[in-house]
């Protein structure tokens, strides 16, 4: 099978899901409008045009452009991703389940239609956004997103407000891309450490030329702020156990909380192991909450 045809599946109410295979190349309009009991859809991973998502929403290859999800989806609200450029016609329709969809500033383009009768919805975006403009012009519910940065749902982003802090990214990376995006007209402008983009990184988000909120980042076992996660880490850990390193409880607080990765409030050479362990594949560590666990008993 090649192509699915406008319309295949329309109204084909006994379907659960759906399993496109690699020899798919074009899927038509309203192929699976008003399939009230679809609940994910899977493409599989050699198919060269389309993708899904772990939500089992159907998208273009790149995921640039959401092309349907399935209404029959019991999960209540859904944030389309940050790659998403192009929301297709019918991709939504008759989605009833669905109370709240976040549509982010990247998404440019809504199709014909693309969320009749989803009459339980409300879109969230920022304030000046195209979905703004969208849903005051379809007569869909909007609730503007207050924060001028958020994460990108699914990343593990975690941006808490309360101490400053960006969490929950992976190491080596070296921007904050597909973690974290900021409001129509803000920016985001880093300040990295001495030794790169890692622990201790400032980012701050910026309105022209002020600064509106300001975090550090944490990747927890990065010590050394190089955004690495190595035997250097390690190192600090130990010349500050044995007093050949000190960091200061205000200054270099990331440091200290990137450096316990045990959790028990100390940092000494049990963090340093699992450092070492990390590198060297023994043990992993969540960089949602900070907590380092072996791979292997």
């Amino acid at each position: 099978m090649a192509s699915i045809a406008n319309g295949a599946f329309l109204s084909c109410e006994s379907l659960t899901s759906v399993n496109l295979p690699a020899s798919v190349t074009s899927i038509g309009d309203q192929v699976f409008s008003y399939c009230t009991s679809l609940t994910s859809i899977t493409v599989d991973a050699a198919n060269g045009f389309y993708s899904n998502d772990e939500n089992g929403v159907l998208f273009n290859k790149d995921k640039t452009v959401l092309v349907q999800y399935p209404i029959g989806n019991t999960r209540a609200t859904y944030q389309v991703p940050a790659s998403v450029t192009n929301i297709a016609m019918y991709a939504f329709r008759g989605c009833v389940n669905l109370t709240g969809v976040t549509v982010l500033p990247g998404v440019t383009s809504i199709g014909t239609r693309a969320f009749y009768k989803c009459t339980n919805l409300t879109m969230y975006g920022f304030a000046g956004s195209y979905a703004e403009t969208y849903a005051n012009a379809n007569n869909i519910p909007f609730s503007a997103l207050s924060e001028s940065l958020m994460p990108v749902e699914g990343s593990g982003c975690v941006i808490n407000r309360d101490n400053g802090t960006i969490y929950g990214l992976a190491p080596g990376i070296t921007s904050l891309e597909g973690y974290a995006l900021a409001a129509p007209g803000y920016d985001i402008a880093y300040v990295p450490t001495a030794c790169g983009f890692g622990t201790g990184t400032v980012v701050n988000v910026m309105l022209g030329s002020e600064i509106s909120e300001s975090f550090i980042i944490i990747i927890f076992g990065d010590v050394n702020g190089d955004g690495n996660i190595d035997a250097m880490d390690a190192t600090c850990i130990m010349d500050y156990e044995n007093f050949m390193l000190d960091w200061d409880p205000a200054e270099d607080a990331a440091a200290l909380s990137a450096a316990d990765l045990n959790g028990d409030g100390n940092i000494d050479s049990g963090d340093a192991a699992f450092v070492v362990d990390f590198e060297n594949y023994f043990a992993d560590i969540d960089q949602t909450t900070g907590q380092a666990y072996p791979l292997y008993d």
